[in-house]
């Protein structure tokens, strides 16, 4: 049976986002050859905010090994709502092991003004 893994995160966005992070959760530890499903749980702030896409880059030693886009659902989330991303990796046989950085972004539609939702950046081990 997996156990839940936690990795280490920081916010790379402006300080005065409309989401506050609860929880950055993978559901297995990352290992080569093998999915882990990332869940990132928080609440809107301030304003609220609308999903409109997401942004995922994934490097070891600065070196790119995946980036992924996508568009999201435009759901509106007022002050106090919560907010639930998840995202399935799957690490190739084929990659090196090692750290690795996941940087993850999601937006709200290009026409709203300030469209960075949130910005994490995820470090861990993968082997």
């Amino acid at each position: 049976m997996s156990q839940m893994y936690t990795p280490s995160y920081t916010n790379c966005g402006p300080k005065d986002l409309n989401f506050a992070i609860k929880s950055v959760d993978f559901d297995s530890f990352p290992a080569l050859g093998h999915n882990t499903t990332l869940t990132l749980t928080g609440s809107a702030q301030n304003k609220g905010f609308t999903t409109g896409s997401y942004e995922l880059t994934l490097t070891n030693s600065g070196q790119s090994v995946f980036t992924d886009n996508g568009v999201l659902n435009q759901t509106q989330y007022k002050p106090g709502d919560n907010f639930k991303f998840q995202y399935v990796l799957a690490l190739s046989n084929f990659i090196p092991s090692g750290n690795y950085q996941f940087k993850l972004q999601v937006n709200q539609p290009e026409t709203f003004p300030d469209n960075e939702v949130l910005c994490l950046d995820i470090e861990f081990t993968a082997f």
